[in-house]
């Protein structure tokens, strides 16, 4: 294999953000080196300036490759401007080139400056010097990337070498040059089944971020992995690979609970467990350590931000230095963890720092970025743009819930090509959210809602009862005002429906419990406007649901009372207009009442 590489210099004294810092030679060293031996490479095309370039020169010409290097303009003035100026012991450079030299292989551009139009035009060079000795000798050209993995803006020489590469056609392999974090965690909002709390994570992962990469790590969670295909292999050899995994169990999230047991399975230290603080840890591992956090729900405060972050970063650094063991398994067991020999058998990609298929760097997305550009999507009203893209991302991430539900919420309120078949298009992803038997708010929840407009439009007894079914669940799961005024609704419907059948008992029956649910209903309405400061908008619907109930029972004067409440909480002629709707239907339905027939 022939290989084109460039990648980061090693950073100035005191550089922030760090991107290759001194300390980090030795280890980037020991990546090259397997990289090299693991890949097969039997050429390596590249420029020559301290860190990445001299490095990989180096470890190449130890291990028998052919080297050819690709100077912007002179030796001398090379080693003045991009060798000799930053730390370490770089003299080596001058007896590389004479070797080089006299292979044939050193290569001048005639560059007259040392901006950026010269490096750039050696960046072109490289790759097409190295796709020139692929066709000359039979064999597959790849592109090498040896940086922190993260583009610096504008500018950015190695990120351009990367986009570069790929147009042509080359696949891209990495070698980091900082050490690693991943993030086992959940992304978007979640649900906190214990206290029914929506916690949005991805707040809780800027924090965290921040602190890691204070800390001199490159951060990275499942859904910024660029990859091909499935994220199952990348993310796995991320947890097995990364120098630290941090595993955030806030929410209950099992995923994270399970890739925490991988990661204590294969490496006997360097894991850290974080949670929001009203989370209990279900297993029986009170020994362990868990950094408690302050989530207010949908972000964390700035006070607790900044120090959540200190926190962090400390018992980062100390975590780095001191090694412990810290894994249950190997703490209690005399076990030795995988060997790097035993981790080559059994993998054919070792020694790469990322997924081995990231070849879209800098043309296609990963999945965080596009999760943004489908959320700003479903925020423009956009469904249709917001389907598209979670369509995509459900392509890199097939098992992640969340997506899934996006999906089908985007699905059905596209209304596309109609909605009667956005409806059943939606319906189509229940494989992959169990709905039957979920216990996932959000799962339940959407799935009542696709049923109650399917049943609008189909008037289809099957759908009635599967809405139903699913805001009884999700009622009794939150215990909240939006599942069960949908419930004592829907109750009032499938009353209307018995009495047509002639099934009076059944009718009653309906008809009692939803009246009890909107009892209990008023109560979660007064607790929610009881706990904190909310919007008008919210306080709107959570009055206009304590309005319905109080028509629902029948309660003239409540009904009256939060009438005008509504009113003037009301922004907007179409909040009103919606909850005129709905009641209408309830009224209509409560003069068939079953009570009332003798």
């Amino acid at each position: 294999m022939i290989i084109a590489l460039a990648g980061r210099r090693i950073d100035i004294e005191g550089a922030r953000p760090s991107r290759f810092p001194f300390a980090n030679l030795e280890f980037v060293r020991q990546r090259l080196q397997d990289l090299l031996q693991n890949e097969a490479v039997t050429a390596l095309v590249s420029s020559a300036a301290c860190g990445a370039d001299l490095l990989a020169l180096s470890e190449a010409s130890a291990l028998g490759i052919r080297c050819r290097v690709v100077l912007p303009f002179d030796r001398v003035r090379f080693r003045e401007t991009s060798v000799l100026d930053r730390p370490g012991d770089w003299r080596f450079y001058d007896s590389l080139i004479d070797k080089v030299t006299s292979n044939n292989d050193l290569i001048t551009l005639a560059a007259t400056s040392d901006d950026e139009r010269a490096y750039e035009a050696t960046n072109r060079a490289i790759l097409d010097e190295a796709q020139a000795l692929g066709r000359a000798t039979s064999q597959e050209v790849r592109a090498v990337l040896v940086w922190d993995g993260r583009s610096r803006g504008p500018g950015d020489l190695t990120e351009a070498f990367g986009v570069a590469a790929k147009q042509k056609g080359l696949s891209i392999l990495e070698a980091i040059t900082l050490k690693t974090c991943f993030v086992v965690q959940g992304f978007g909002e979640k649900t906190d089944l214990s206290t029914g709390r929506r916690l949005n994570l991805d707040a809780s992962y800027e924090v965290i971020k921040e602190a890691v990469e204070e800390a001199g790590l490159r951060c990275v969670r499942a859904d910024e992995i660029i990859h091909s295909g499935t994220s199952d292999k990348p993310m796995y050899e991320w947890i097995y690979k990364a120098d630290l995994v941090i595993a955030d169990l806030s929410t209950y999230n099992v995923n994270a609970a399970y890739e925490l047991g991988v990661r204590y399975g294969v490496r006997p230290g360097l894991t850290m467990i974080v949670a929001e603080d009203q989370f209990k840890n279900p297993f029986d591992v009170s020994h362990i350590v868990v950094l408690p956090y302050e989530h207010l729900g949908k972000d964390i405060g700035r006070k607790e931000a900044a120090r959540f972050q200190k926190e962090l970063t400390t018992r980062i650094a100390k975590l780095l230095q001191d090694a412990a063991v810290d894994s249950p398994v190997y703490t209690f067991l005399s076990l030795r963890p995988p060997s790097e020999a035993e981790r080559d058998q059994l993998s054919s990609e070792k020694a790469k720092a990322v997924a081995p298929n990231a070849v879209d760097l800098g043309l296609a997305q990963n999945a965080n970025e596009l999760l943004k550009d489908a959320h700003a999507a479903m925020a423009k009203d956009n469904f249709l743009e917001a389907k598209s893209l979670f369509k995509a991302i459900r392509k890199l991430l097939p098992r992640d819930l969340y997506i899934v539900q996006q999906l089908a919420l985007a699905t059905y309120k596209s209304k596309s090509p109609d909605q009667l078949a956005s409806l059943k298009e939606a319906r189509l992803y229940r494989g992959g959210l169990g709905p039957e038997v979920s216990n996932a708010p959000e799962t339940i929840g959407l799935w009542g809602a696709v049923h109650k407009r399917l049943w609008d439009l189909t008037e289809d007894r099957v759908v009635l009862d599967t809405s139903i079914d699913a805001y009884e669940r999700g009622f009794y799961l939150k215990q909240d005002y939006y599942n069960g005024i949908n419930y004592a609704f829907l109750l009032n419907v499938r009353a209307e429906q018995y009495q047509k059948e002639s099934n009076r008992a059944e009718a009653v029956a309906d008809f009692v419990l939803a009246r009890r649910v909107r009892r209990s209903v008023m109560k979660y309405c007064e607790s929610a406007l009881a706990a904190g400061p909310i919007s008008n908008e919210t306080k709107y619907w959570i009055v206009g649901t304590m309005w319905e109930a109080a028509v629902g029972l029948e309660d003239e004067g409540a009904a009256a009372m939060h009438k005008g409440q509504a009113e003037s909480l009301a922004e907007a002629k179409w909040m009103l207009d919606a909850t005129n709707e709905q009641l209408a239907k309830l009224r209509s339905l409560l003069t068939t009442s079953p009570l009332r027939q003798s």
